[in-house]
C-alpha cells in the first residue's frame, strides 16, 4: 500500500467525482471535475500559507491598538463584575467555562475570517493580474 499526501482531502475528491458523474455538466465540460479538484487543492495550499502568515502577524504584532486595549479593559471589568456577583464556587466555575469557550470560539472565528480574507485577496490579485494581461 502506498501512502499519499494529498492537497485535497479524499472526501472532497469523492464529492467532486460524484457531483460530476451525477451531473449533466460532465457531458458539456469533461475537464470540470479536474478544474474543481485543482481549485480545491489550491485553496488548501493558500489556507496553509494564510495560517502561517497569521501566526507571523500575531507574533510580530506587539502591543495592541488603543481600541483593542479599551475593549479588553472593558471586557475584563465586566467579567470581574460577573465573577463578583457569582456567589458559589459552582457559579464561578461555570462562568469560567463560558468565558473559556467563548474565547476559543472567538479566536477560531477570527482565524477563519483572516484566512477567508487572505484567500479572497489572493483571488482578487490573481484576477487583476490576469485582466492586465488581456
Amino acid at each position: 500500500m502506498v501512502n499519499k499526501i494529498s492537497m485535497v482531502p479524499f472526501e472532497k475528491l469523492l464529492d467532486v467525482y460524484f457531483d460530476a458523474h451525477n451531473n449533466d455538466n460532465m457531458k458539456n465540460d469533461p475537464l470540470n471535475p479536474f478544474e474543481t479538484a485543482y481549485e480545491n487543492g489550491m485553496i488548501e495550499v493558500i489556507k496553509e500559507i494564510a495560517q502561517t502568515k497569521l501566526l507571523q502577524y500575531e507574533l510580530n504584532r506587539g502591543s495592541s491598538s488603543t481600541i483593542d486595549r479599551d475593549a479588553t479593559e472593558h471586557a475584563i471589568a465586566a467579567f470581574q463584575h460577573a465573577m463578583d456577583l457569582a456567589s458559589t464556587p459552582e457559579q464561578k466555575k461555570a462562568l469560567m467555562e463560558i468565558d473559556s469557550t467563548y474565547n476559543r470560539c472567538a479566536g477560531k472565528e477570527a482565524d477563519e475570517y483572516f484566512i477567508t480574507g487572505f484567500i479572497m485577496g489572493y483571488k482578487f490579485l490573481k484576477e487583476l493580474k490576469e485582466s492586465s494581461r488581456a
